[in-house]
């Protein structure tokens, strides 16, 4: 899929948030957060919840991406009713001096899990020689950079100094053993060995001798005096380049996928410290200066860690994301307080845009659970491009409810248009897999505030007619496209500055939107799609047909398809004619006229 414009879909959406402050996003935001940790609070009261075990060698605060992303995998896949537990260990102190401690900032990072995060972190010793063991894959790089391994095993990172060299299969030792690979903790060149066999899946090993005894036949003399020399454990920068190249973690009984795709040089933080105080910049956009606790959204902080590239950019799109999910809940929420909800509604009537939407929403939900955090970057990316799909169907409510403001909420004996959009929405909000997933805190106040009614207990049938869906898809496109062209009218700088600029450059009398539709449209969409924005909209079946565009310029031009166009016109005024100009030239004419009859 072409790549997505968020800041213009935002908004877009933006503009178009409701005048009641009871319903818009700064309102709702710092209630969320409070209601996920009075809920966290109480679930970590119950004793008998199952405990999704995290091993980490620090605060989770001081945590690294990668790491990150190994704890919101598996507490994504988790069971449905569990805490997440950390272990951490401390290769400087004795088991003697170990302690439990506290969660760093435990009420900002709890929020970016599903599960509960027990505020106490248990520790254990690390970092010795009975704590020796392989628990993961790593990949290489050559000196050069040419050459790689995918997957060597490796030992918990701590240990990674006293590296003396990989082992590899007797057929591999040839072509390697002229290639110089790097310690990724302290760039010291690794030779390679002989081993006669490795573990499932891996290519090659590390050899500790230090720490493995089976190690030390590889080496001799004064080479394996050096060998069996314990370093120091890797310091947490080092540690850091270690983990960034993880591709597997057996001890999750999890394939992480590969976590080297993001690398130290393609993310603008190398922990979760990192991030959240770069948002810290953009608190504006999310809170209110009164607002005693102005940290990021957790769903936002989840969702830029599940992205493939995570900086300030991401970070701003993923707000975006956010603010478009949540008005489609302050629709639902709005639409349920103002239809009459004591009456038994008769069965939607659903639109092709409801159906399109609908049939979307269906295939989603099919697709296989992530099984790696790969994968999961990749679900996300799935429900991104659904997520365009619902900003435009966002856009496709507003505009009905202006169009057809008289009986939009009561239309006589009808089912009215409201009611069939709360129960999509309702839908949606209550059964889509991947937002979940992706916004756990979002959801869950969707759900708790959308709960199950006679409004909203009827089966919504999913459309098998092609020629439906296809005039459903083709509306959303022409929602979001006409939608975007506001990006040409409209400052739209996504600025920490209060309030946003979202004035329009100049007189939106200037612009003009004309939509060319050789076939016809549906009358009730194609009266939406007038309602769609703040400029003057004209549908036409011939480009002949349109007004005042004959001293326009076309800015922007859309091909939905062979027989659908969208333009953007900036219109201008008629050329000014001099006066005594116009009067000789028709003088000229008068006389030319009378010669020829002469």
């Amino acid at each position: 899929m072409s790549s997505i414009n968020w800041r213009a879909l935002f908004f877009g959406t933006f503009r178009r948030q409701p005048t009641s402050n009871n319903y818009r996003y700064k309102h709702a935001s710092p209630k969320i957060k409070r209601a996920v940790l009075n809920n966290f609070t109480k679930e970590l009261e119950n004793k008998e919840l199952q405990e999704i075990v995290v091993q980490i060698d620090r605060q989770l605060y001081s945590a690294p991406v990668n790491k990150l992303r190994e704890i919101i995998f598996r507490d994504a896949t988790g069971p449905s009713r569990a805490i997440i537990k950390t272990i951490r260990s401390d290769p400087t102190r004795s088991s003697k001096t170990l302690r439990n401690v506290a969660i760093s900032s435990w009420q900002n990072i709890a929020p970016i899990f599903a599960h509960p995060l027990n505020p106490i972190s248990e520790f254990k010793a690390k970092g010795t020689a009975s704590s020796f063991e392989y628990t993961c894959s790593i990949s290489l790089t050559s000196k050069g950079g040419q050459e790689k391994l995918s997957n060597v095993s490796w030992p918990d990172p701590l240990f990674s100094n006293s590296c003396q060299g990989l082992g590899v299969l007797k057929e591999n030792f040839e072509p390697l053993s002229g290639t110089k690979f790097l310690n990724p903790s302290d760039g010291r060149t690794l030779d390679f060995f002989i081993v006669d066999e490795l573990p499932k899946g891996c290519n090659a090993i590390g050899l500790f001798p230090a720490y493995e005894p089976s190690h030390k036949r590889h080496f001799s003399g004064l080479q394996l005096c050096a060998a069996v020399i314990r370093h120091k454990p890797c310091t947490q920068e080092q540690r850091s380049a270690v983990e960034a190249r993880i591709t597997s973690s057996p001890q999750s009984d999890k394939n992480l996928g590969d976590l080297n795709a993001l690398s130290l040089s393609e993310t603008d933080f190398r922990s979760l410290k990192g991030l959240m105080d770069a948002s810290s910049k953009s608190q504006s956009l999310w809170s209110h200066a009164r607002d005693h606790d102005r940290t990021c959204p957790g769903d936002i902080i989840r969702c830029t860690l599940m992205s493939r590239k995570v900086d300030t950019n991401q970070l701003l799109d993923e707000f975006g994301k956010h603010f478009i999910l949540y008005s489609l809940v302050s629709q639902a929420l709005r639409i349920r307080q103002t239809v009459d909800k004591s009456i038994t509604y008769k069965p939607s009537e659903l639109s092709p845009i409801d159906q399109y939407v609908l049939q979307k929403l269906h295939e989603l939900n099919e697709l296989d659970t992530p099984a790696s955090v790969s994968e999961m970057i990749q679900y996300k990316q799935d429900f991104d491009d659904f997520l365009t799909i619902l900003s435009s169907y966002h856009f496709s409510i507003v505009a009905e409810m202006k169009s057809s403001s008289q009986n939009y909420f009561r239309d006589g004996d009808k089912t009215p248009r409201a009611v069939t959009v709360f129960r999509v929405l309702h839908e949606i909000l209550r059964n889509s897999k991947p937002f979940k997933m992706f916004y756990p805190n979002l959801s869950e106040y969707a759900t708790r505030a959308l709960p199950q009614s006679s409004l909203s207990n009827e089966s919504l049938p999913l459309s098998n007619d092609e020629e439906e869906l296809n005039v459903g898809a083709k509306a959303l496109i022409m929602f979001k496209n006409i939608t975007e062209f506001e990006s040409e009218m409209y400052y739209d700088r996504l600025t920490t500055a209060r309030p946003l600029e979202i004035e329009p450059m100049a007189s939106l009398k200037t612009w003009k939107i004309v939509i060319l539709a050789k076939d016809p449209l549906p009358q009730a969409i194609e009266r939406a799609l007038v309602f769609n924005s703040r400029v003057y909209t004209q549908c036409v079946t011939d480009l002949a047909q349109a007004t005042l565009i004959k001293f326009a310029t076309c800015k922007v031009r859309k091909m939905i398809d062979e027989d659908t166009f969208l333009f953007l016109y900036q219109l201008q005024r008629p050329p000014k004619v001099d006066r005594d100009q116009m009067v000789d030239d028709i003088l000229g004419k008068l006389e030319t006229a009378v010669a020829e009859r002469v």
